[in-house]
């Protein structure tokens, strides 16, 4: 199942791994005690190195995999998306697979969160939800009081703060100046007399790059027994603050907690595409723009088929200054280009006991022999639980068409449409396929934690960019 681990072997509730790369999961059986039903399997200096995309002969092969149990069959995988690639799923792809955790399109806060938080940006303990167009949706922080200004005035059922530490927390620099990742088909060129900004070319038909002049900052969580802990005692009150209190609609395995992420003052993002000019050379160039006395700004130039940004305006700066003179030179760190996360999802008998109820479904029918015309009704969900209808799937926003034809075909000529839109976020995030996997080989077990570095540790052995569509394949 796992190609990290050479051995798995299931006993009790606890995952053990034999090998040189193991994986760490953590099952909630429910028992009074939390804590007991916790495991943390992966040697800790193993868990704290990074991810080598460069060096081959790391690969492990998957070996003696042992279950006390019949292996369940894998999550359905849905059928490629026909429609025209957004430019956020195409940066996901390639800049997401870099082993950074999830590559955020939208890096700045979001304007209408507290001074103080959009100043900072993201921290170690947000809880929150990627969402489907890639920003990150902050609900609360778990390290903050619930008098603190940067947490909302309403707060999860029976909400405590955790306590941190600054020493368990590993501050680094993974990129410095002039820094970029990109798809491997893009390569940076050297013009001779041209040494402002970088210059990338390419010929493929599609790819992304990110860009970041100034280098970026990371921090990590390292002391992570405590917060799975807190994660496993409170998890169905934040996704029943999310969706009751909040009306995010969040699904089951949205909720993540930031563990680690890497933020920077400036960044440039561009996604290209266009299959019909394979082998043709396409050229961008980020260059600075303005003064350099000044906080420096950026931009692209290029020609063809692509989507380009660079950050951070120069008008959020000045709104977060807020004519405060003693902001006025500050630069700040607040644009968050990667997150790592901590991701939960709850068994899916406890996830039906929620109730939550995403929307209206409208059954919509023509006239029919004994009623009159342009008769429709709204329908609840549980209204049509009788009826299996095929699915259409939408990438990221998660709706949903469903063609039910009428048991009764006398009454009803044409088919009954019966559509329901739920929640716009990140649906194909690695940790959701990981989760379910390990709910479903223990079906007794309440909640399914995993880490980022769960699935990094997977990717890093592919060393290329491939659609998270198909990472079940890596990790299964």
């Amino acid at each position: 199942m796992l190609q990290s681990a050479n051995q798995v072997g299931i006993s009790g509730g606890n995952f053990n791994t034999v090998g040189t790369n193991q994986i760490n999961f953590t099952i909630n059986l429910g028992d009074e005690n939390a804590a007991n039903n916790l495991t943390q399997s992966v040697p800790h200096h193993e868990r704290d190195s990074r991810p080598d995309w460069s060096t081959p002969g790391n690969e492990t092969t998957t070996s003696d995999v042992q279950v006390d149990r019949q292996t369940p069959a894998a999550p359905p995988r849905n059928d490629p998306d026909p429609t025209p690639r957004r430019s956020y799923d195409i940066y996901y792809q390639h800049i997401g697979s870099k082993g950074r955790g999830s590559a955020l399109w939208i890096p700045e806060p979001s304007r209408g969160l507290p001074i103080g938080y959009r100043r900072k940006g993201t921290s170690i303990g947000d809880v929150g939800i990627i969402t489907e167009y890639g920003g990150f949706d902050f609900l609360f922080n778990i390290y903050l009081g619930p008098d603190n200004p940067i947490n909302p005035p309403d707060l999860p059922e029976n909400f405590t703060a955790l306590s941190i530490s600054s020493i368990d927390i590993d501050q680094y620099s993974e990129f410095t100046g002039e820094s970029y990742l990109s798809s491997a088909s893009v390569r940076k060129s050297l013009h001779e007399g041209d040494p402002s900004g970088l210059v990338f070319e390419t010929t493929a038909s599609e790819g992304a790059i990110l860009t970041m002049p100034v280098g970026s900052n990371s921090q990590d969580l390292r002391h992570k027994s405590a917060i799975r802990t807190y994660i496993a005692t409170h998890a169905q009150s934040w996704y029943k603050y999310a969706n009751d209190v909040r009306g995010r609609e969040a699904r089951n395995g949205d909720i993540r907690v930031v563990v680690g992420f890497d933020k920077t003052t400036a960044w440039g993002m561009a996604t290209f595409s266009n299959s019909t000019a394979q082998n043709d050379l396409f050229r961008l160039k980020f260059r600075p723009t303005g003064p350099d006395n000044t906080p420096r700004t950026y931009s692209w130039e290029y020609s063809g088929f692509a989507e380009a940004r660079a950050g951070p305006d120069v008008r959020q700066i000045a709104a977060l200054r807020e004519g405060d003179t003693s902001q006025a030179e500050m630069e700040y760190e607040n644009q968050t280009l990667f997150i790592r996360t901590m991701n939960v999802s709850l068994q899916a008998d406890i996830w039906k006991a929620l109730g939550f109820d995403f929307g209206v479904d409208v059954d919509v029918s023509s006239k029919s022999s004994t009623s009159s015309a342009g008769s429709s009704s709204l329908l609840s969900p549980r209204e049509h639980h009788d009826v299996q209808p095929p699915q259409t799937s939408f990438p990221f926003s998660d709706k949903r068409v469903h063609r039910a034809s009428s048991a009764d075909t006398n009454a009803r000529t044409p088919e009954a449409i019966v559509t329901s839109t739920l929640p716009a976020s990140l649906t194909g995030h690695p940790s959701k396929c990981i989760n379910e996997m390990m709910l479903q080989f223990y079906p007794n077990a309440k909640i399914a934690i995993t880490e980022d570095n769960d699935w990094i540790y997977a990717l890093r052995r592919v060393r290329r960019s491939i659609p998270f569509s198909n990472l079940r394949n890596v990790l299964i």
